[in-house]
């Protein structure tokens, strides 16, 4: 054989070796509102995805990955669940971002769960979805039951407000996020002073008589945006000035709107605070406006780190699985990813598949504009896994 056949056939070899079609075929699909009104969050979290698989690509593709990213519309719930059906059957699809809305993900991971294929959320905060304990259900931001230690924390530290009034709309997320305020109240020498569930609008009368009577520095309401908007007004109506706080469901644009100047001065905690407060955002931000001509929002923020947590899971498994990956390795990856310099924060998590340490934060409407803007930031350790 002569000297230029060898080099011919040596080079043939080193391209066979690196050949796209001897890597292994890898699907990430990501459940995001893609149409209606809500299309812009999906969008917004699709680039950031691109963004990240652009990123770890040469890493990727030195371990022998193509991988492909895969978006599904989470517009109606269970089309979604039926889409995440289809995911199942597709042997290619070894991880799954998303859903961004609790109920999709509820539905979404119960229809994942029998054949482990792993699911990671940049969005849903119910409690339940890690409450139950699925080995392929995680999640990067802080869970709902957060909440209550986040504003107890700051009532306590920066505010001289002690006595709280804590009022259901005793639905099952209500009562529950209340129950937490009173045992987050207690570990921060918070004094509650009555608790009352509502479930209609004439039960008001007897939390107006006793806000009156107890006098208390913040009634916190624990429910839905539309109901803590009518115990506002009465509230105001008589002449009660307690400050009035919640939970997440009130930074619902609706709100804003529908409440106009009543909400002036309302507090209220979110997973997803300002994007400035976030150090590594800022360079993120200039290359998403470089790569799509977009702004980056605070849910391209959580889902590029959720979709590094994905990628970085799969280089982890194939790196132990060799030539044979497969989902079970992936979800037991996610687990023990540990990111120190995500985007949000460090990434790890613990045996439940909820973040070690999940960025919360506590908002106000302004007084002048009412505009949410930026209190305090608190840290989210969830309780450890019995």
């Amino acid at each position: 054989m002569s000297m230029s056949m060898k080099a011919r056939l040596g080079a043939l070899s080193v391209l066979l070796l690196v050949s796209p079609a001897l890597a292994t075929k890898v699907k990430i699909a990501l459940v995001a509102p893609l149409s209606g009104p809500l299309g812009p969050i999906g969008e917004s979290a699709r680039l950031a995805s691109e963004l990240a698989l652009q990123t770890m690509r040469a890493q990727l593709t030195k371990a022998g990955l193509e991988v492909t990213l895969v978006p599904i519309d989470e517009g109606n719930p269970t089309i979604a669940a039926q889409s995440a059906r289809a995911l199942v059957s597709d042997p290619e699809v070894l991880g799954v971002l998303g859903p961004t809305f609790s109920g999709t993900a509820m539905l979404v991971s119960d229809v994942l769960r029998p054949a482990n294929l792993v699911m990671l959320s940049g969005a849903a905060t119910a409690t339940e979805i890690t409450d139950r304990n699925y080995p392929n259900v995680n999640r990067v931001v802080a869970r709902s039951d957060a909440q209550a230690a986040a504003m107890a924390e700051y009532l306590s530290q920066k505010t001289p407000h002690r006595k709280l009034m804590v009022i259901s709309d005793a639905t099952t997320y209500g009562n529950s996020l209340a129950d937490d305020v009173e045992t987050a109240a207690a570990v921060y020498k918070l004094n509650v002073v009555g608790r009352f569930n509502t479930t209609a609008r004439i039960a008001f009368e007897d939390i107006v008589t006793a806000a009156k009577k107890q006098n208390p520095d913040v009634i916190y309401f624990s429910g839905g945006q539309e109901a803590g908007l009518a115990l506002l007004r009465e509230l105001r109506s008589a002449n009660i000035t307690s400050v009035f706080a919640g939970g997440s469901t009130f930074e619902d644009p609706s709100f804003i709107r529908t409440g106009q100047g009543l909400v002036k001065g309302v507090l209220y905690t979110t997973t997803f605070g300002p994007l400035n407060k976030f150090a590594a955002a800022s360079a993120f931000s200039q290359r998403f406006k470089s790569a799509f001509n977009q702004n980056a929002t605070i849910f391209s923020v959580f889902n590029y780190d959720a979709t590094r947590v994905m990628l970085q899971a799969l280089l982890d498994a194939k790196a132990g699985a060799g030539d044979t990956l497969s989902r079970a390795d992936v979800s037991a990856a996610v687990r023990k990813v540990n990111i120190p310099g995500g985007l949000t924060g460090a990434l790890s998590f613990n045996a439940k598949g909820d973040r070690q340490r999940a960025p919360l934060f506590v908002m106000r409407f302004s007084e002048t504009t009412t505009l949410p803007e930026y209190l305090q930031i608190h840290i989210a350790r969830p309780k450890a896994v019995k």
